[in-house]
């Protein structure tokens, strides 16, 4: 952290918001007291890209396709975690 005084800081604005926007935070200061904090702002995230996976993934045309008997029937058994508690 840097302490820079005012009149410097009027000076010397340009390099300052260099320096900061490098990551260096500066502590304002005005005859040795401190009176502001300049520092740079978080990044921002990129905005997500649509259709960034465009062809490379497929879609069957039966997505949607009800499942057969047998799929369901498995989905539809207790989820087994080992030896029954029960015995």
């Amino acid at each position: 952290m840097k302490t820079v005084d005012v009149n410097e800081t009027e000076r010397h604005l340009l390099s300052l918001l260099d320096e900061v926007e490098a990551g260096q935070e500066l502590i304002l200061t005005r005859e040795g007291r401190p009176v502001a904090r300049m520092s740079p702002l978080p990044k921002t995230r990129q905005a997500r890209v649509l259709g960034r996976l465009a062809g490379l993934c497929a879609v069957p045309a039966d997505w949607d396709a009800p499942l057969p008997p047998e799929t369901i029937a498995a989905f539809e058994q207790p989820f087994l975690l080992g030896p029954s508690r029960n015995s």
